[in-house]
C-alpha cells in the first residue's frame, strides 16, 4: 500500500524541527512557505532557513523565509545572515542587509565590523545599515569612515548617511573640516564635491569656491 504524504498545510504538520527541515525542501511553494512560518516556533531552525534562503527562487517563499528570520530575531540570526552579504546572488545579499536592518540594535556589533571590512561593498552595506540604528553615536561612525576611507563609493554612502541625519544636531561635531579634507582628497570626483557642498549648506556653512 502506498504511503500517504503528510499535508504541510494540516494543523500540527510541523510538530518538530525535523518536520520543518523536510518542509523547507517541499517541491510545492505552499509547503515551503508553511514550513518557514512554522520555523518561527523553533529557534534552532535558523541554519535551515538561511540554507534555504541561499537557493530559493520563488519570491513568495523568499519573503516568508525573511519574515521568519526577522521574527526569530536572535543573535543566531544576526550571525547566520552575515555570510549572505557575500553571496553571489544580489537578491540574497539584499535580503541579508534587510534582515540586519530590521533587527536594529541587535545587529550593531556586526555593523561595526562591516564598517572596517576589507571589501568596500560590505563597508557600504555597513554604512547603509548604521544610519538606521537607534544608537545616537551612529553618525559619528560615518564621520570616522570619511577620515580614512579611500574608496569613493564608500565615501558617497557615508556622505548620504550624514545628510540623512536630521536635524542638524544629530550630525557629529567637527564635520566641516572632514568634509573639506575629503574634497581635497578626491579632486576629480564631482559627485563627492556636490555631496560635500550640500552637507556644508545643511550645516549653514558656505561651500568653498573653486580656485
Amino acid at each position: 500500500m502506498a504511503l500517504m504524504k503528510t499535508d504541510p498545510l494540516a494543523p500540527g504538520a510541523f510538530s518538530d524541527l525535523a518536520a520543518v527541515a523536510g518542509g523547507l525542501w517541499d517541491p510545492l511553494t505552499e509547503g515551503r512557505c508553511a514550513a518557514a512560518r512554522a520555523a518561527v516556533d523553533f529557534p534552532d531552525s535558523v541554519p535551515l532557513l538561511v540554507a534555504r534562503l541561499r537557493v530559493e527562487t520563488d519570491p513568495k517563499v523568499f519573503g516568508t523565509l525573511e519574515s521568519a528570520l526577522v521574527s526569530i530575531g536572535s543573535d543566531a540570526v544576526v550571525m547566520g545572515v552575515v555570510p549572505l552579504l557575500r553571496a553571489p546572488k544580489p537578491a540574497v545579499r539584499i535580503v541579508g542587509t534587510d534582515i540586519l536592518r530590521a533587527l536594529g540594535g541587535r545587529s550593531e556589533p556586526v555593523v561595526r565590523a562591516l564598517l572596517t571590512d576589507d571589501d568596500p561593498a560590505l563597508r557600504m552595506i555597513g554604512v547603509t545599515i548604521a544610519r538606521t540604528l537607534p544608537n545616537p553615536d551612529a553618525p559619528s561612525w560615518s564621520l570616522d569612515m570619511l577620515r580614512r576611507e579611500s574608496h569613493p563609493g564608500v565615501c558617497m554612502a557615508a556622505l548620504d548617511s550624514l545628510a540623512q541625519s536630521r536635524p542638524a544636531g544629530l550630525r557629529p561635531p567637527g564635520l566641516a573640516p572632514v568634509l573639506l579634507d575629503l574634497k581635497t582628497r578626491f579632486p576629480e570626483a564631482d559627485d563627492i564635491a556636490a555631496s560635500v557642498d550640500q552637507l556644508l549648506r545643511l550645516e549653514g556653512l558656505p561651500a568653498p569656491r573653486a580656485p
